[in-house]
């Protein structure tokens, strides 16, 4: 799966205070226990398809929590698709989930969203 450029950098940020490591699709273990899995994805450069295979890979024997952290140019649809699909899923899915408006054309994140 791409590495979204807008998304590595909050990965590694919630990582870090997490105390932990971002990790890619191809580097995540199905057969390891997770107490917290964070999912972040970008509507920018989003192949859902592979978010909703990956998603699906997954279960709650193995998967304690899950939280969502997304950006998006016009809508949220990816989010709400991405909700319902933990649902279906039985995923445990945290309440709280994230997202962050981009400009249509941008290149880097506002720097406030990681400061604040």
């Amino acid at each position: 799966m791409k590495t979204d450029k807008f998304m590595k950098p909050i990965a590694n940020e919630i990582a870090r205070d997490a105390r932990t490591r971002a990790l890619t699709q191809d580097e995540f273990d199905h057969q390891s226990i997770f107490d917290l899995l964070v999912l972040t994805f970008s509507s920018h450069h989003l192949n859902y398809k592979q978010l909703a295979s990956f998603i699906s890979s997954l279960d709650r024997q193995h998967v304690h929590n899950v939280a969502l952290v997304g950006t998006y140019s016009i809508t949220d649809a990816i989010m709400k698709k991405t909700i319902a699909l933990c649902h279906k899923q039985d995923l445990p899915l945290m309440r709280e989930q994230y997202t962050c408006k981009l400009p249509i054309l941008s290149r880097h994140l506002p720097f406030t969203y990681l400061c604040e």
